[in-house]
């Protein structure tokens, strides 16, 4: 993996830590997958938000959707932001491809299986197989299939 994806993955992990404390999200059963967080922020720092997400801003932009105000309600368990996301996922290449995958990645854990799947089986199979291919990626693996087998199940797997 290269620098510029490792500090992408911790970028994502960063901010979706931030964004922990207020929202309290549940766990999911997951806390054996859960990334290595490099340090726990004290606070939300939007700034911050808007730099770790600069290349997925600019592509999400193309597509018609503000990417923070979306992503903040999508991790408040608003469908229609979960929704919006995944059907942007067309519109990310380079870079911001890289930062969506951790942005879908962090939301799945974030949000949990059941509510994150029960959300991306609405889509078109279009959208859920891109949506799935950016999770295999930022995940690495596979593996993630014994905590999240909805999510997992939604779409065919390829190995990275």
């Amino acid at each position: 993996m290269s620098g510029r994806g490792l500090n992408i993955i911790l970028a994502t992990i960063a901010t979706i830590v931030m964004l922990l404390p207020l929202l309290a999200w549940p766990l999911d059963n997951c806390e054996k997958f859960q990334p290595n967080l490099p340090f726990p922020p004290s606070k939300y720092d939007l700034a911050a938000l808007k730099e770790y997400h600069y290349e997925e801003i600019i592509h999400a932009r193309r597509a018609g959707v503000d990417l923070i105000p979306t992503l903040l309600a999508a991790t408040r368990k608003d469908k229609k932001a979960l929704s919006k996301l995944f059907g942007s996922v067309h519109s990310y290449d380079g870079a911001a491809a890289e930062e969506f995958a951790y942005t879908m990645y962090c939301l799945m854990y974030g949000l949990g299986d059941d509510f994150f799947s029960s959300v991306l089986i609405k889509e078109k199979p279009e959208i859920r197989q891109r949506v799935i291919d950016q999770v295999d990626f930022a995940a690495g693996s596979t593996e993630y299939s014994q905590f999240f087998p909805k999510t997992y199940k939604l779409g065919e797997h390829r190995r990275y």
